[in-house]
């Protein structure tokens, strides 16, 4: 049993990938928690895809566009409303955030849910 199963104990699809590589386990960790998801094309594009609303107001109010984000696990739960839902430190991380995320802008309460709009 993982982690991510604690969260979701059913399901209607599932993938698991494995792949071993020959490599330190603590070097492993180090890289898998510092990489930024921003850099892979598709994820970004992603990303993108949410806010030419906002990077349009900026320009037609002549603000200047944010510098180019990064998207590691740090980051997103730092910055965003994704939270790190349990970690087995040198083995497994789950994180994960409810949200309306076709949206431009999610309202968070700060600890991963949606705000409900007042009534």
């Amino acid at each position: 049993m993982t982690l991510i199963d604690d969260f979701m104990p059913s399901y209607s699809f599932r993938e698991v990938d494995h792949v071993a590589v020959a490599a330190d386990v603590v070097a492993t960790w180090t890289a898998m928690r510092a990489l930024d998801l921003y850099r892979i094309r598709w994820v970004r594009t992603l990303f993108q895809l949410r806010t030419p609303p906002s990077r349009i107001a900026a320009r037609l109010h002549g603000r200047q566009l944010t510098s180019e984000p990064t998207a590691r696990i740090e980051d997103i739960t730092n910055e965003t409303g994704f939270l790190i839902l349990g970690e087995e430190p040198g083995r497994e991380v789950v994180v994960g955030s409810v949200g309306k995320f076709w949206q431009t802008k999610i309202d968070f309460d700060g600890h991963g849910r949606l705000r409900r709009a007042a009534r």
